[in-house]
């Protein structure tokens, strides 16, 4: 398998796809400790965490699907679910692969469980996403799907660009997540759903392979520490945490630490990945769960993956009158002025616009290629290779063998500080431009532009062709690792003549990647 490769560096983020510098470790001897969940992978060279994203590479903590998702949709936000958070309003939706989490009842197991990284198809920039939002007219960006904590580094450097643009984040989390990181990664969300997916500490560790306790203290500490607006889900799941003296224990926890105004949703469970062995949830099992509730005190309390309007609606805690009414996730009747009741005055708890939005239950598909930056924004070197990638395609056809008239491209040797040479096969949607495959064990020319912009080509000795591919190979590793062995007598033997790209095969332990 071949990926997009950046350059790893502190200096800020710099979008290429894939592989990305990671934060929160630290060396541990001849390991690295990860410090990002409570999980605290310990990972040799090579190793990968629990979640399978985060990777040890040589020496340092990389993110391996920065950038790239399993597909964008624009949703009702709703769907999170978010009930008291911008109502009617559709939010753009992606998530990435892998899971720092190992629920045996996971519904999205597909993405979560997944390894391999060629399942995320698409790809796109932070600044992509917030373009997209803002031109479709989404109120917000969600981090959905699998749990964006593993990902928090993609996550951050995409809120930021959406705030930059006027748009609002959510992050939909189990809240697995150590202090440190929690800060900063809620720090740039405006939302959050936090799946409470159990009251005992067994279900976490038989059913999650997790603990109940670092989730109880992001809940507390959202509440006490942040202003994220955040409602809290749990899926009842038939014979595992339907047990009614754990729901009203639930209850009277959320009520205690968190307060009587924060949404909760008990959900459907269906059958899926390890935990077939049991029917849905009964829609009565739902309605019992959702009046326990109501009993202990709190105020907003919802049923999901079932149809029912009177029982996914909300009504004024004063009143009782019907202030949103929700079908599925479409919106009816809507009696809220701002955030106050519109019959009495009453404030409900959340975060409102002046009236509410009316995207309604649509699901719409997004082509993230054409939010990407336009091809005249991208600099010199990206630009380089996307017409070196156009002139091959042409040649291969047998339609051209030259340059175009005029033509002078930006060298494409080692030593360039801005990033490394595009691997054969990679999609290049990102910061490198697609390029031209070539098969494993073959040789590939490597055309140059003539000087004086005339319509020929030129060919390199077999001698100056190998020390490219050496420069080349030195890039890739330097890029990768973030370690500069390349010394500046080294790459002196490049030859000194414009080099439109260098094809390339990554191997890692005599197996191609």
């Amino acid at each position: 398998m071949t990926v997009p490769l950046t350059v790893l560096s502190d200096d800020g983020p710099r979008f290429a796809g894939a592989v990305h510098p990671a934060r929160w470790w630290r060396p541990a001897g001849d390991r690295i400790l990860c410090e990002l969940c409570p999980r605290a992978c310990l990972l040799k060279d090579g190793d990968r965490g629990f979640c399978f994203v985060r990777q040890n590479f040589g020496g340092r903590m990389v993110l391996t699907t920065y950038g790239r998702s399993t597909g964008f949709c624009v949703d009702p936000i709703e769907k999170k679910p978010l009930n008291h958070f911008l109502p009617g309003t559709s939010v753009l939706s992606f998530g990435t692969a892998g899971c720092n989490l190992g629920c045996k009842f996971c519904q999205n197991w597909d993405i979560s469980k997944s390894r391999e990284i060629e399942r995320l198809s698409d790809a796109a920039s932070p600044e992509a996403i917030a373009r997209a939002a803002q031109s479709l007219g989404c109120a917000s960006v969600a981090f959905t799907y699998n749990d964006p904590v593993i990902w928090a580094e993609y996550a951050i450097d995409t809120a930021k660009a959406c705030h930059a643009a006027g748009v609002r984040t959510v992050a939909v989390t189990a809240g697995y997540i150590c202090p440190e990181a929690r800060a900063e990664f809620f720090r740039h969300m405006d939302a959050a759903n936090v799946d409470l997916k159990a009251f005992t500490e067994e279900f976490y560790y038989r059913l999650t392979l997790s603990h109940l306790e670092p989730v109880l203290d992001t809940l507390r500490w959202l509440k006490r520490e942040t202003d994220v607006w955040f409602e809290i889900t749990n899926l009842v799941i038939p014979r595992a945490n339907d047990d009614p003296d754990e729901l009203r224990r639930l209850c009277d926890w959320v009520l205690k630490n968190v307060g009587d105004d924060v949404p909760l949703h008990f959900t459907a469970f269906h059958p899926d990945y390890r935990l077939t062995d049991r029917e849905r949830t009964p829609h009565e099992t739902l309605i019992q769960a959702r009046e326990i509730a109501l009993r202990a005190g709190l105020k907003f309390v919802y049923v999901g993956n079932v149809n029912d309007v009177e029982r996914q609606s909300t009504y004024c805690p004063s009143c009782k009158r019907l202030v949103i009414e929700r079908n599925w996730h479409a919106l009816g009747v809507y009696a809220l002025d701002g955030d106050r009741c519109r019959y009495c005055g009453e404030r409900i708890a959340g975060r409102f616009a002046d009236g509410p939005g009316t995207w309604g239950r649509r699901r719409m598909r997004v082509d993230m290629r054409r939010y990407e930056q336009p091809a005249s924004d991208q600099d010199p070197l990206a630009a380089a290779f996307a017409e070196a990638s156009r002139i091959l395609q042409r040649r291969r056809a047998g339609n051209e063998r030259t340059t175009p008239q005029g033509a002078r491209e930006r060298p494409a040797s080692a030593g360039n500080s801005t990033g490394a040479a595009t691997p054969a096969g990679s999609t290049g949607r990102g910061r490198w431009p697609s390029g031209t495959a070539v098969s494993a064990g073959t040789a590939a020319p490597i055309a140059t532009a003539a000087t004086d912009g005339a319509a020929s080509a030129s060919w390199l000795s077999q001698n100056d062709g190998r020390a490219v591919l050496r420069a080349a190979r030195a890039v890739i590793v330097e890029a990768v690792t973030g370690v500069t062995r390349t010394s500046p007598q080294a790459l002196a033997q490049v030859p000194d003549r414009d080099v439109f790209g260098v094809f390339t095969s990554i191997k890692r332990r005599g197996r191609l990647r």
